[in-house]
């Protein structure tokens, strides 16, 4: 059986602005290698008018689509017996424009949205006269870049601009939906939204950008972190972050610990968490002497108890409890790093009654200032060099408590 495309010419429906498109060469292919097409007979015999059980069959399958409106609907590819060359490629047409206007009769709105093609068969045709084509499912995230002056990583000081450009694609294939918001937001000033901008779906051009300045406050914490973020219109989403430190060094330290007692009828069980992270700065002086501040957070939980929950406490911090600490050493040339140690600790956890059963201690308190003093200075002697990035870490297991520190430091960008 031979087949071909009628001539462009034949077809001038084949472009349409007004109420389908035209498909784009080499991605009807694509298309067709990602999924079966559906198959309707929406004609009789050299007949121009819609068979209604054929076209609300039609319209069924491009309803369940459900693209975001503005979005493609689909690939539909019509087919024509051959016959006389003038008349079959004017039914061709004929038919095409026809299954579009009962398409918008069926409230289906296929204008700039559905990709159209005629096709003219040699022989018998293929047992049906239309193919229809889903696009396939938004499942791919938008794609994000972002620049910034001065770059990621650089040294900054309060009331210093910082300027980030963020561009953001969603063309990955023809089922993408299209950026639907980019922002970039202040996550050291609690999420404090800086810039965000909104689009509709799958609207031109696809490349989105987004301009924003930010000021670094007058006393800003040690690590200025911002963060942009691109969403689809499929809540896909892609984020970078940029940390611009206030220090000639800086870095994190979290830790993480848990413990468990299986409790009985006669003896008491306990389970406990307890998680947190800190952001840190070292200035270096001329003489190579460092110190600079910690500053973070931990939460915990704590339950107590006997078997069958007959009596047990269970308390937990209501907030974030403040963790902070004077830092001071020395940079080692050999080491290629300063190390230093902890001073002044602030690592208090108040936790307060949240649920019980026979309990009368409403809080409890726990100070852990002198576990960051003895745990720091050998957590800085075993940092080792990955890249751009020193890292070290720590595991504790002491009674049924088991638990880890992290360690990183970097240099600033000058």
């Amino acid at each position: 059986m031979r087949r071909y495309l009628a001539p462009l010419a034949a077809f001038p429906a084949l472009v349409i602005s007004a109420i389908g498109l035209v498909d784009p060469v080499g991605k009807a292919a694509a298309q067709q290698a990602q999924a079966s097409p559906a198959l309707f007979t929406l004609f009789d015999t050299d007949s121009v008018e819609v068979r209604p059980d054929g076209g609300a069959q039609l319209a069924d399958a491009i309803r369940k689509v459900q693209a975001p409106r503005e979005c493609p609907l689909g690939r539909l590819t019509i087919f024509t017996p051959t016959g006389d060359e003038l008349f079959q490629n004017a039914l061709a047409q004929e038919r095409q424009n026809k299954v579009l206007a009962f398409l918008n009769g069926q409230g289906i709105d296929v204008a700039g949205r559905l990709f159209v093609n005629s096709i003219v068969f040699g022989g018998g045709g293929p047992g049906n006269d239309s193919h229809f084509e889903a696009p396939p499912r938004d499942e791919q995230p938008p794609t994000l870049r972002t620049t910034s002056n001065p770059r990621k990583g650089s040294k900054v000081k309060p009331n210093q601009e910082i300027k980030v450009t963020m561009v953001a694609r969603d063309d990955a294939n023809e089922g993408q939906t299209g950026i639907k918001t980019i922002q970039l937001v202040a996550n050291s000033e609690n999420g404090r939204f800086i810039a965000s901008e909104n689009y509709a779906p799958c609207s031109n051009p696809l490349e989105k950008r987004v301009e924003a300045t930010y000021t670094v406050p007058a006393n800003p914490p040690p690590i200025v972190r911002l963060t942009a973020l691109a969403e689809d219109h499929a809540n896909h989403m892609d984020t970078d972050v940029g940390e611009f430190p206030t220090g000639d060094w800086y870095g994190t330290l979290q830790w993480s610990f848990e413990g468990s007692i299986t409790p009985t009828q006669t003896s008491t069980g306990s389970k406990s968490k307890r998680v947190g992270r800190a952001d840190f700065v070292l200035h270096q002086k001329r003489g190579g002497e460092v110190e600079g501040t910690l500053i973070g957070s931990q939460t915990s939980e704590n339950w107590w108890g006997y078997a069958g929950n007959r009596q047990y406490c269970l308390w937990r911090t209501a907030s974030p409890q403040v963790v902070r600490a004077k830092l001071d050493g020395m940079y080692e040339q050999t080491r290629g790093y300063p190390m230093f140690q902890a001073s002044a600790v602030e690592a208090i956890v108040l936790e307060g009654l949240v649920d019980s059963r026979q309990c009368i201690s409403p809080a409890t308190r726990s100070d852990h200032s002198t576990e960051f003093t003895a745990m720091l200075p050998g957590l800085v002697h075993r940092l080792t060099r990955a890249g751009d990035t020193f890292t070290a870490r720590q595991d504790i297991s002491a009674g049924s408590v088991r638990g880890h520190y992290v360690l990183t430091l970097r240099r600033a960008l000058d």
